[in-house]
């Protein structure tokens, strides 16, 4: 240097010296002098680089990112000067400069043509703005350039991009809490399903937009079919079976199962099938596992409230309801959603609830409930007229199967409760009339025969002794449900006092008894048939067998 103070290599080894030695600013002063011998020369800018890297210095690191991209414009560099790129970007985010650091980002798009390669940068920032700190002015800024980067990425229609559309779907759903106007709130939720739809597209392992996706479902119109329901089950059971929403939809599936073979068990005389209990033992562990991680999806509730009720569980399925319905006023309250059908599901629930657990008024009152949201609810008019009859009130319970008649005129069960009022105030030839239609309607509900059998009966004449009717009844009934015993003490009856067939009657008797040891009128008669035999043992042999069974089987 001492002979030719122009001599761009003896500055530059001068400087990598330095940086060895520890020598930092010496290095500097060597490498800026190679700089103005030779500006175009790379090497000793990119030894100021390094050793601004090395000394934290920022702002220098800056004006020297910026001479290398210069000189890097050859095509030849792309490589280079994306890289040069990348380290300016992150030194101007380090010193807090955000939008500046963004800029020098989207100059990497000018390298590149490749839409994947765009994505990871778009990543990039997407992370920078995100890192922004928001104040509760900026907040709606910084959404909206979230907003324009998750666009320009899903435009370019590449795999794995996913997280941009659940990004987009959190700024829309901010927006769908924000809007009061009912046309906006529906335009976002379509396109926040929309978004869904295609995250789940390109990246299908996605986990949000499925329980998403499943929520929206189950809003009111939402056109979400039960095709889309299952498809999306499948694939979620598949990809994350040990989410919540899996734990629901395998407890649905067990469910559907225990529905099946309740089913199978109502045309076959069985013992108690511990199967069947365990199925429905599991399903409900499944949704009680399920429903905690993920409260918001309300057919789970649904599902759950319904097992619990087969298993006469009655305060736990209340419980269950209320539970759903804070959860689903909370969901509401976000989305601004409508979800009528789902609650209308968990009140006609909490009703059947109180009703079958005595609770006569507010079981009532649950049901009115759902009357002020649909005032023609059949179901709801049918559990009040119910409530009624038990209350016997049979004007007002009558009053109501009419209103279900009214509007459902093809309705069996409201048929049927007609039906039986008209027996309670013997009006036998009526009741058999309203029986005779529900049959027609519906012939394989057991419960039917059994009542229109029992109206013949108690009509008397050719309807007690003519084979066609009241018998033919009795045993249809106890062909649909061999596990009923009112139809076997009927037959008891007929084969007692129409056909004097007294093996039969006896074998019918017992049968009853057999199911239901508090059937007293098959108890008392086959009694008195016994002692009237002179064969007091048995009726003792009777009565000690039938106490032993049931204890509050008062005719024994």
């Amino acid at each position: 240097m001492a002979l030719d103070k122009q001599c761009y290599l003896a500055y530059l080894y001068a400087g990598k010296a330095n940086v060895e030695l520890g020598e930092l600013k010496r290095a500097e002063q060597a490498y800026r002098k190679a700089t103005t011998i030779e500006p175009a020369n790379l090497f000793a800018w990119q030894g100021l680089s390094q050793l601004y890297q090395k000394t934290s210095d920022l702002p220098q690191q800056v004006g020297v990112y910026e001479e290398l991209i210069k000189l890097l414009s050859e095509d030849k560099f792309k490589k280079q000067k994306r890289n040069n790129l990348q380290l300016l970007a992150r030194t101007h985010a380090q010193l807090g400069d955000i939008p500046t650091a963004i800029e020098v980002y989207k100059r990497i798009f000018e390298l590149t043509s490749d839409a994947a390669d765009q994505v990871s940068v778009w990543k990039l920032i997407l992370q920078l703005v995100e890192e922004q700190q928001a104040t509760a002015h900026s907040a709606a800024k910084k959404d909206s350039q979230i907003e324009d980067i998750c666009k320009t990425v899903i435009a370019l229609n590449v795999p794995n991009t996913a997280e941009f559309n659940v990004k987009f779907i959190e700024i829309l759903q901010r927006q769908l809490s924000a809007a009061q106007d009912l046309d906006a709130q529906q335009a976002i939720r379509h396109q926040i399903r929309e978004q869904c739809a295609l995250a789940l597209k390109t990246q299908p392992t996605h986990y949000y937009p499925f329980e998403l996706m499943l929520e929206l479902g189950e809003e009111d119109n939402s056109g979400f079919t039960l095709a889309d329901q299952k498809r999306l089950y499948g694939q979620l059971v598949h990809t994350y079976p040990h989410r919540g929403l899996s734990w629901i939809i395998l407890g649905h599936i067990v469910a559907a199962k225990y529905t099946a073979k309740m089913a199978q068990q109502q045309t076959k005389v069985l013992s108690e099938d511990k199967d069947t209990t365990i199925l429905l033992d599991d399903a409900i562990a499944l949704l009680e596992t399920g429903l905690p991680q993920h409260p918001t999806y309300i057919t789970g509730w649904i599902y759950l409230g319904q097992l619990l009720i087969g298993k006469q569980a009655y305060n736990a399925t209340i419980d269950c309801v209320k539970k759903a319905l804070v959860a689903l006023k909370d969901r509401m309250t976000k989305t601004h959603g409508s979800a009528n059908a789902l609650k209308v599901q968990l009140l006609l629930l909490m009703g059947e609830s109180y009703h079958r657990s005595k609770r006569l008024k507010e079981g009532e009152e649950v049901y009115n409930r759902v009357l002020a949201l649909e005032a023609s609810n059949i179901d709801a008019l049918t559990g009040i007229g119910r409530i009624a009859f038990d209350q016997k009130d049979y004007d007002k319970a009558e009053l109501h199967y009419q209103k279900v008649l009214a509007l459902c005129p093809s309705s069996d069960e409201a048929l049927s409760l007609v039906g039986q009022i008209c027996f309670l105030r013997n009006q036998f030839a009526e009741a058999a009339a309203r029986f005779v239609e529900a049959i027609k309607l519906n012939p394989t509900v057991p419960i039917y025969h059994y009542e229109l059998g029992r109206a013949y009966w108690h009509m008397g004449g050719t309807h007690r002794t003519d084979k066609q009717f009241a018998q033919m009844q009795f045993l249809l009934g106890a062909k649909h449900q061999p596990t009923f015993s009112g139809n076997f003490t009927y037959l008891g009856k007929f084969y007692q006092h129409v056909d004097k067939d007294m093996n039969r009657t006896k074998r019918c008797y017992q049968k009853a008894l057999e199911l239901n040891a508090s059937e007293d009128e098959a108890g008392i008669a086959l009694t008195e048939i016994y002692l009237a035999a002179g064969q007091q043992s048995l009726a003792v042999s009777l009565w000690t067998d039938i106490t032993s069974r049931n204890s509050r089987a008062s005719w024994a």
